[in-house]
């Protein structure tokens, strides 16, 4: 009787470790699962995957259910997370090439512009030779845009800021080249010399006469649809900024002028 209770024993023990084997098995497929999850975002790949070890657990299965249930949504929560971070990594690539496809055309955009007013400031110049009125009217391109000063002294009489069909007809031949960037912000902006107006003058100072001038040339391009009305504006600084001394006579005829700005649109 003692001979077989102890064989019985030997039994037991020998039948023992195949209890923590099997757990061992199931938390090493349990991982090979996560990894496999982690390391592929196939939503269908993984389902097939976990139906299989569904299975497989059905026909071995152990004490201890919720561990393997555990271990399974582990693998659907790295497959989800791959695939959001995924979608948020395509999302940040096409964001940022957008914002090089934006910043590429806003630098064409400025260089088609630089072009086109670098042209426009070459004919001006050829037009005004054209006309045998040049006198000390320039034209220059500049970091801010192209600027077009009419001397004051062929385009007004003294003290006064009504032009002459002369001068209107020499404004006429600008008229085309201005068209061309008519969209662009314009600044006209009178200036006199120092010699206080006359009393014979309507106007009481060089502000008034030096506004009325830089007025009257805006409303005539204006009129021909040389300047857009809404992208105009209009400024008077008299005997102020002087471009030459007004010791001279030369340098009084470079201060008495109206000055035309045609700005960058993109700068």
């Amino acid at each position: 009787m003692a001979r077989r209770k102890k064989e019985r024993k030997e039994e037991e023990a020998s039948e023992a470790w195949l209890l923590p084997y099997s757990d061992m098995l199931t938390l090493l497929l349990g991982l090979f699962i996560v990894v496999s999850a982690m390391s592929n975002v196939d939503s269908n790949k993984f389902n097939a995957l976990k139906n299989e070890f569904s299975q497989v657990m059905s026909l071995n299965p152990i004490k201890n259910d919720s561990a393997v249930d555990n271990v399974i949504d582990m693998g659907e929560t790295a497959a989800k997370g791959k695939g959001a971070s995924s979608a948020s990594t395509k999302n940040q690539a096409a964001a940022s090439e957008q914002r090089v496809q934006n910043s590429l055309s806003k630098q064409q955009a400025r260089v088609q512009e630089r072009q086109q007013l670098k042209e426009v400031a070459e004919k001006l110049k050829q037009d005004i030779q054209n006309t045998g009125r040049a006198g000390n009217t320039t034209v220059s391109y500049e970091s801010d845009g192209v600027h077009l000063n009419l001397d004051s002294s062929i385009m007004f009489n003294s003290g006064s800021a009504d032009l002459s069909d002369a001068v209107k007809q020499m404004l006429d031949k600008l008229v085309p080249d201005l068209k061309q960037v008519s969209s662009n912000p314009v600044i006209v902006a009178g200036y006199t010399d120092n010699v206080p107006v006359s009393k014979r003058s309507k106007y009481a100072s060089n502000w008034e006469l030096s506004s009325a001038r830089a007025v009257t040339v805006m409303r005539y391009f204006v009129s021909k649809g040389a300047i857009s009305e809404s992208n105009v504006s209009v400024q008077a600084y008299a005997e102020n900024k002087p471009k030459a001394s007004n010791d001279t006579d030369e340098g009084k005829a470079q201060n008495r002028r109206v000055e035309i700005i045609i700005r960058k649109i993109n700068s």
